[in-house]
């Protein structure tokens, strides 16, 4: 599709992702020694190493393998993927390539997000601008397959071709990246163990509660270890919340971090044994 378009331009500029004019290179996230390596030798090196170029402390999300982006753009898509990562507790990705190393979108797609990827987070995304075939993607994992259907996804790609033939990325990730907000901020079940309507209506208490009391809290469902308990209050931090509730449905466990009030935990197993789950979690949501 983008070929279409660029047959049509009368300028002799060609407006691929990796030829946007007029764009300053994030001189910070990369050198000019690693732009040479990926330009003259893609074919030697592997996704892991390809990724290795880009990956640094302040660049968690975004592996712009060609250079596109302004240190503007740059900063503002990185931080809000590090908004989306943080509240929905997922793996949040965004590559711009021109090489899939002769992989299929999908494949390129996946490899990549299996290298970048917390292999302890069953839930993530990648965003695969591909100036290489020129048929973009996303790669989805866990929960996002749910929250972030491929139909949904391709009518969004659709919608920001143009932007990204004429190097709009801000424009054209306006479009795209939006679509992640579907993913319940704040709660996290890893279980399968809510439903539909009850994911929606504890969304709703979190969000509430967040208005009415000004305590950001959230919820996580997930499998304890056998022989330990989770780190509760390293959850929390991720999520960047005041109190958080984890639930281990199966061995019928619960943690809460942030919270002092010792006997909220046996008052929220013992509503669980007497009625069910969701009264307990619906108690938790009343008493902070």
């Amino acid at each position: 599709m983008r070929n279409f378009f660029w047959m049509l331009c009368l300028s002799a500029v060609f407006l691929t992702g990796c030829q946007k004019a007029e764009t300053i290179a994030v001189s910070k996230q990369v050198s000019a020694e690693k732009e040479t390596i990926l330009e003259t030798e893609p074919e030697i090196l592997s996704i892991e190493e390809r990724a290795s170029l880009f990956r640094t402390s302040e660049n968690q999300h975004i592996y712009d393998e060609c250079s596109v982006l302004t240190e503007e753009e740059f900063t503002l898509h990185n931080d809000y993927l590090e908004w989306i990562a943080s509240t929905r507790l997922v793996n949040a990705f965004l590559v711009i390539t021109d090489n899939l190393n002769g992989n299929s979108p999908e494949q390129f797609a996946e490899s990549y997000y299996q290298t970048v990827s917390d292999a302890q987070n069953p839930d993530g995304f990648l965003v695969l601008i591909n100036n290489d075939t020129n048929r973009d993607y996303i790669f989805t994992s866990g929960r996002c397959q749910h929250d972030m259907p491929q139909s949904e996804i391709s009518v969004l790609i659709s919608g920001a071709t143009r932007d990204l033939i004429e190097g709009d990325y801000t424009d054209a990730f306006s479009l795209i990246l939006p679509l992640s907000e579907q993913i319940p901020a704040y709660l996290a079940d890893r279980t399968d163990t809510l439903t539909e309507a009850e994911i929606q209506e504890f969304s709703e208490k979190i969000h509430s509660v967040q208005e009415d009391s000004g305590i950001q809290c959230a919820l996580l469902l997930l499998s304890f270890p056998e022989a330990d308990e989770p780190d509760a209050d390293a959850y929390r931090q991720q999520f960047g919340c005041d109190v958080l509730l984890v639930i281990d449905p199966v061995q019928k466990k619960c943690l809460i971090s942030g919270n002092t009030a010792d006997s909220l935990t046996e008052e929220i197993l013992q509503i669980w044994n007497e009625q069910s789950l969701p009264w307990a979690v619906r108690y938790f949501f009343e008493t902070i």
